[in-house]
Order: structure tokens, then C-alpha cells, then sequence
């Protein structure tokens, strides 16, 4: 996931952010907003999404 993120433009992680979470977010308003802080919290919450996927998958 890390090189997925690195990889894409703020446009296309703000087109996947709200189609994950349904929450709309602009490009300038994320680049606004982007400083330590917030990646410490989007590398949290990233971490508690793909850890809930994992265990939907091992009880398949």
C-alpha cells in the first residue's frame, strides 16, 4: 500500500479516500493539510483497515 500511495497524484488518493470512506475531500484541501501529524494518522488508520480486511478474509 505504501508504493500505491507514494505512486498516485493527491487527485487520485482523494478520488480513492472518498470512495472508501465516503468522504469528499478536495486535492488543495488534503495539500492543505498534510503535515506530520495527519501522515502518522492516515498510516494508523490504514493499518486498522487493512488488519479488519485480514480478519474478515480468515474467518471465510
Amino acid at each position: 500500500m505504501d508504493v500505491e500511495v507514494a505512486n498516485n497524484t493527491l487527485v487520485t488518493l482523494c478520488t480513492k479516500l472518498s470512495a472508501k470512506i465516503g468522504v469528499v475531500i478536495s486535492n488543495q484541501a488534503l495539500a492543505q493539510r498534510l503535515n506530520e501529524r495527519c501522515v502518522w494518522f492516515l498510516k494508523k488508520m490504514e493499518r486498522i483497515i487493512t488488519r479488519g480486511k485480514k480478519k474478515e478474509y480468515t474467518y471465510i
